[in-house]
């Protein structure tokens, strides 16, 4: 196998980038197919916007990762083995996982990430993936970053406790520029009520479902289910607010495909 390799999304702008190590907690292990926690040799990037990891060895499954930086939180310097590291926390749908980075030049990461991350919402998101569109790019891994900006729920709750469905999905609507409505949330509480019966993942994928479905079609967009995306978040569906001529055009591309 080649080594791994890690293509920003289109418009992003590659910081930093370089051989590492990478602590992950056991938190990780769950959240990334089993795999033993501790130290992974690979390359590091940090883009405008998004942190990288790609392992130096297969399976890299086990602990690829890329995500927002906003997903990246309380970086810090510290000692380890009197040689500094790169502390923060990643986060994932269970909770914060501790993450250690050894690098070349830690403080240069530190205060690349200390740095204007740059507009990370919607209208920005849609322009940039719009660009890509108009050149015709077909890096499939280029759109990922751009799409999960324009996805839904992206956050966990357990599927009987409505306050915290509520507030995720709100949140995450409001991001979007979807208004809430009482209306958004009455058949997802009715499927709180059978989650013993339903099972935990189940339950929620359908909460997630009957949500998408309330809201409808605003101004041309809708919610549409497609099927996973490389570097998608674990367990996380891929239900994206999209136009007819959004959803068109990155089929053609075979960017997206409806669930099997």
């Amino acid at each position: 196998m080649g080594r791994p390799t890690f293509e920003p999304p289109w418009g992003d702008e590659t910081l930093l980038t370089d051989r590492c190590r990478l602590f992950y907690s056991a938190v990780m292990s769950v959240d990334l197919a089993g795999g033993a926690p501790g130290w992974v040799d690979g390359t590091a990037w940090l883009t405008r916007e998004r942190f990288a990891f790609r392992p130096a060895q297969e399976p890299s499954h086990f602990w690829a990762v890329t995500v927002l930086r906003s997903e990246v939180s309380n970086v810090a310097l510290v000692e380890g083995d009197g040689e500094p590291r790169l502390r923060f926390d990643l986060r994932s749908l269970r909770g914060a996982i501790p993450c250690e980075l050894e690098v070349d030049d830690p403080a240069a990461w530190a205060d690349a990430w200390g740095q204007d991350a740059g507009p990370r919402d919607d209208h920005d998101a849609r322009r940039r993936l719009h660009d890509a569109l108009a050149r015709h790019e077909r890096n499939r891994g280029r759109y990922v970053g751009l799409l999960r900006e324009l996805s839904f729920p992206m956050g966990d709750w357990h599927v009987e406790l409505i306050d915290d469905m509520r507030d995720v999905c709100g949140a995450r609507l409001a991001t979007l520029g979807i208004p809430e409505k009482e209306a958004l949330w009455s058949a997802a509480e009715a499927i709180a009520r059978h989650a013993e019966a339903r099972g935990e993942e189940h339950g929620r994928s359908e909460q997630i479902a009957q949500i998408c479905a309330a809201v409808g079609s605003i101004d041309g967009r809708r919610f549409r289910r497609y099927a996973p995306l490389p570097d998608w978040p674990h367990g996380e569906p891929v239900w994206l607010w999209l136009s007819d001529d959004e959803d068109r055009q990155l089929r053609a591309l075979n960017v997206l495909s409806a669930p099997t």
